[in-house]
């Protein structure tokens, strides 16, 4: 287990759900002959499948599990005309911290051509495309991603390191405006973990101390 909030047991059953939820998605695809229904089926199909990621990432899965996870919402993800910020970001940080899996690549470019002005995912697109991140743009949120331009400007490990425990301190607080913030306190189980994967994403890019940065809630360590 690595989120603390919620048992093993509240985990089981979230994730159980939402793949009851991913295959009757799937059959309904099978049946399905109308692009547009289509393309709703799928928007809905990429919900759960984030959820069953990030769900699985709380409950302790390992690496091989959570690339299986994150391959399959990758093909989801690309066969939409559009993908959601938040699952842009959370999809190009595994793909980071998973050691950019199979189809990362091409999910990379596509959401990089729909995002390419936002720096913080044409950073992570740019380095899971060449291994080297561009740091160019404006934050499309700046009010929740601007404190990165502290670790991206950093001299050194250690003044990253620093920079990204900073922003981690404010991080959750200045999420409100997500779907999944207070989640915890909902009374219909969609909690699946609060975590800032684009810090780990950042931490993998530049060689940080996992253990130093663990010393934040928010911060996951895969």
């Amino acid at each position: 287990m690595r989120d603390k909030r919620k048992n093993t047991a509240y985990f089981k059953d979230y994730i159980t759900y939402e793949n009851s939820r991913i295959e009757k998605k799937l059959e309904k695809l099978k049946e399905c002959s109308d692009p547009a229904r289509a393309g709703r089926v799928r928007s809905s199909l990429l919900l759960y499948q984030m959820n069953v990621l990030v769900a699985s990432f709380s409950a302790g899965a390992d690496k091989k599990t959570l690339t299986v996870l994150f391959q399959n919402a990758c093909t989801t993800a690309g066969q939409l005309e559009q993908v959601a910020y938040s699952d842009a970001v959370t999809l190009l940080s595994f793909a980071a911290m998973l050691d950019k899996p199979q189809g990362s690549e091409a999910l990379a470019q596509r959401l990089d051509k729909a995002y390419g002005t936002d720096k913080l995912l044409h950073g992570l697109a740019t380095y899971i495309e060449s291994g080297q991140a561009e740091w160019t743009g404006n934050y499309l949120f700046s009010d929740v991603y601007n404190g990165l331009d502290a670790v991206i400007g950093a001299a050194d490990v250690s003044g990253r390191e620093k920079a990204l425990l900073d922003y981690l301190q404010g991080w959750y607080n200045r999420c409100s405006g997500f779907a999944w913030y207070d989640t915890l306190e909902s009374l219909h189980d969609t909690y699946y973990g609060y975590w800032s994967f684009e810090s780990a994403a950042l931490a993998k890019i530049f060689g940080l101390n996992v253990e130093r940065l663990s010393q934040n809630e928010y911060f996951p360590v895969l």
